[in-house]
């Protein structure tokens, strides 16, 4: 198999070390490069290369399939299971005695977290020399969580460690301590001297991550265990990413509603000194849910506000829709959101990705999208669609898939430029277009920042107070 030249130097990297992250951006093919380090650790070569005759991968569970596909895509010489909570075949494939072929075991982050579970996969791995590749190792970037504590255990028995993530940070450099620890750096730091040491703090009683210190020492110690590569600098002919805000108006009570909770929200900031940003975002996302025409209560269950047939912003979908050609992703965040997208928009045969499907549920999903000429859309749930999948669709144009509409929105940066690159990556041939849609101030204010990946609370929340005009 024929690997590009960022996978072939970043073999080169690896290669001796037991640790090492890659830091790769998305679409630069970090899952067959550690496939193909695998594949070189059962026989190795030379004096110098680790040996490893058994691999653990640790993926978001909607990734699962995408490792199952690439195996077989490519014609690996592994024998591979996917790890399903409560199945059977998950004992029957621990207690095989002698594999065929190398044997993979993909399993998700919160089987992990199972005691059991972790018990039966530090045993498996104990019984041959093992490799352990976290794939978008931001998963354990809480340092006292169950599910780093677990991917931490299982990084000590592993004989190959490596990280595999396009944004190892979302919030600042805490978020690195633990996925270091997991390849070997700072095992001998508590998390609090890293973050007093690397962190600068701020905000509210001074307990917020504000910025970076020391951030020259800090890239030393990391530099032997890190390989870092954008798309600009390996790929540079991959076509651009071009934005768009489509404006319309709110219906009657739509308009009501949100302009009685905005001056609520704005009230509120002008009263209080610091407005911590996860009850900001919160507050911001009530706005959003009436643009989308409802609310949700406590439960979860929602107010209609306009009924799907006279929602403004449903209604400028479907003449967008009208107006591309080729194939569309359409990325949504609530449950009922999903129900009137998928209602309303039947003509186009949607192919869906969402929470609580099976790996291989998502992967028949995906592979009608991108092959069934009749499958013109794909409804995306921003958390489900962000890792690993290519959503290109066809080589004809009326078959391409170059286009994303934001139907909602995520508001953490990680999950918006995840969902981007779902066709912004090698194969792609065209400009990617994003649209949003924009029904009121807040909304382009919020839009303009992620399309910009600025920090949400800087750039909107702290500077709403003068709560000026925005054309």
């Amino acid at each position: 198999m024929q690997l590009d030249q960022v996978q072939i130097e970043a073999l080169k990297f690896g290669r001796g070390k037991r640790g090492v992250g890659y830091f790769l951006e998305m679409g630069l093919g970090k899952t067959i490069l550690a496939l193909e380090e695998f594949r070189r650790a059962v026989k190795p070569l030379e004096l110098d290369e680790l040996r490893a005759t058994r691999l653990v991968v640790v993926a978001p569970n909607s990734f699962k399939s995408g490792w199952s596909d690439e195996i077989e895509d490519k014609d690996f010489p592994f024998v591979h299971h996917i790890f399903v909570s409560g199945s059977k075949t998950n004992d029957a494939f621990f207690s095989i005695q002698r594999y065929e072929k190398p044997p993979i075991l993909i399993i998700n982050y919160e089987a992990i977290r199972s005691p059991e579970v972790l018990l039966k996969l530090l045993a498996w791995m104990r019984i041959k020399p093992s490799m352990l590749a976290l794939d978008e190792s931001i998963q354990i970037k809480t340092h006292d969580s169950q599910q780093t504590k677990a991917a931490l255990n299982l990084a000590k028995e592993a004989t190959i460690v490596r990280l595999l993530t396009g944004l190892p940070q979302t919030q600042g450099p805490h978020d690195l301590y633990p996925q270091l620890r997991a390849i070997g750096l700072f095992t001998g730091m508590k998390f609090w001297a890293f973050r007093n040491t690397f962190c600068q703090m701020g905000g509210w009683e001074n307990k917020q991550v504000v910025g970076v210190k020391n951030a020259e020492a800090l890239a030393r110690i990391m530099a032997p265990a890190i390989f870092q590569a954008r798309k600009a600098d390996w790929l540079p002919m991959l076509p651009r990413k071009d934005f768009s805000i489509r404006g319309y108006e709110m219906s009657g009570e739509q308009a009501a509603q949100y302009k009685q909770m905005r001056d609520e929200f704005l009230l509120e900031l002008e009263n209080d000194e610091i407005v911590a940003v996860d009850v900001a975002v919160s507050k911001y996302e009530k706005l959003s849910q009436i643009m989308c025409g409802f609310i949700l209560n406590e439960s979860g269950d929602p107010r209609i506000l306009v009924e799907p047939e006279k929602n403004p912003r449903l209604l400028c979908l479907i003449d967008l829709l009208a107006q591309i050609e080729g194939k569309v992703v359409v990325i949504y965040r609530h449950r009922y959101s999903f129900e009137i997208l998928f209602s309303a928009l039947k003509a186009h045969f949607p192919a869906f990705i969402k929470g609580q499907m099976k790996p291989e549920e998502t992967g028949a999903q995906k592979r009608r999208f991108n092959t069934d000429p009749m499958c013109r859309l794909m409804l995306g749930q921003a958390d489900s669609v962000k890792y690993g999948h290519t959503l290109l669709g066809g080589e004809d144009a009326k078959d391409h898939c170059s286009t994303m509409i934001f139907f909602e929105s995520s508001y953490s940066l990680d999950t918006r430029t995840q969902d981007e690159d779902r066709i912004h990556r090698r194969g792609q041939r065209e400009n990617c277009l994003y649209i949003d849609f924009a029904g009121a101030d807040i909304d382009r204010r919020v839009v303009r920042a992620l399309q910009k990946k600025q920090n949400l609370y800087e750039a909107v929340f702290s500077k709403l107070r003068a709560a000026e005009p925005v054309a």
